[in-house]
């Protein structure tokens, strides 16, 4: 009997929870702009007051694991770096070029 787990195994979404871990970090960063936009301050926020990071930073760090889980997911189907490296530039440029050319020539010229 091996006690072995893959990465592959945990990332699995017939196996885990991240749906679900990303919904509630989700709703958090929420949750921390309504205390923030009722009073104008941060440090408004109940967990702030508790622990050395607010509601919203837990939520980001949250997010950071489970990017950081899911890349290196990408790189174990995808051992050959050059192949992963063009396969992440081709999911985050095309649209980043996108939103410089709407935000450059639509959004630029109605908010100027």
């Amino acid at each position: 009997m091996s006690w072995r787990v893959t990465l592959s195994q945990i990332i699995d979404s017939e196996q885990n929870s991240f749906n679900l871990v990303r919904f509630v970090a989700a709703i958090s960063v929420l949750v921390l702009h309504s205390f923030s936009i009722q009073t104008g301050l941060l440090s408004s926020e109940p967990l702030a007051v508790e622990t050395p990071f607010s509601l919203g930073q837990h939520a980001v760090n949250g997010f950071f694991v489970l990017s950081g889980l899911t890349l290196s997911l990408s790189l174990e189907r995808n051992a050959d770096l050059i192949r992963y490296a063009w396969s992440r530039f081709l999911r985050i440029f095309p649209a980043l070029f996108a939103y410089g050319i709407l935000l450059a020539f639509v959004a630029g010229p109605l908010l100027t």
